[in-house]
């Protein structure tokens, strides 16, 4: 396990992300929850559709979950192709796979409108992806603890908190969208950096072996 330290990286990954939701909040142009929102919710709750700023902040994170998801499967196959290590492909897949399902859950909204309407409660989806994400845990903890565990804990930390602001204190405000989306914001952003990472770091490790 590497030593619990803050380094510049850290600063970095979550004042970047945190300055643009702040940017976004402050802006004197439009009511800051359209850039939080869903563009699609968002076009419906104003008089002013549709602008390509809508949703900006949330097309931001699904971007970066999307570009996290491809990087991690890539690796599972390199790692899978030199078979190498075991553990780093199980990590590189099992992260892409669940990154992947984050990020078309995210641009689809499929736990919110997708599965009620084909009969999926939407507390059964979350319940699912809880467990794929409590499996990744129990099956790659080694490989993320011997990585940058205070990015990856930074990552599951600003996640639960935007959960925890939607479910304790539900509003409409725009300070309640900076505070939960500009959590959630930040929390992709330490995610996919972190598996980034540590993906080049395993297909590295994986290449000197082989060469």
């Amino acid at each position: 396990m590497r030593a619990l330290s803050v380094n510049w990286l850290h600063f970095v990954v979550v004042l970047v992300p945190a300055a643009i939701a702040l940017a976004a909040y402050v802006q004197p142009l439009v009511p800051a929850k359209l850039l939080f929102l869903d563009p699609l919710v968002a076009a419906t709750v104003t008089d002013n559709c549709c602008q390509t700023y809508l949703g900006i902040i949330s097309n931001l994170g699904v971007f970066l979950w999307f570009i996290t998801a491809a990087t991690c499967l890539f690796a599972a196959y390199i790692l899978f192709t030199t078979q190498t290590d075991r553990k780093a492909f199980e990590f590189a897949l099992f992260a892409g796979l669940l990154t992947a399902w984050l990020a078309l859950d995210d641009a689809f909204l499929f736990h919110e409108n997708i599965a009620p309407k084909i009969g999926i409660p939407q507390n059964a989806v979350l319940l699912a992806i809880a467990g794929f994400a409590v499996a990744y845990l129990l099956r790659c903890w080694r490989v993320i603890l011997s990585s940058d565990v205070v990015l990856f804990a930074f990552g599951l930390g600003f996640l639960f908190l935007s959960l925890v602001v939607d479910v304790a204190h539900p509003s409409t405000s725009n300070l309640h969208f900076v505070l939960e989306d500009g959590a959630k914001f930040i929390g992709i952003c330490c995610w996919s950096i972190f598996h980034i990472l540590t993906s080049a770091k395993l297909c590295r490790a994986s290449y000197m072996k082989t060469g």
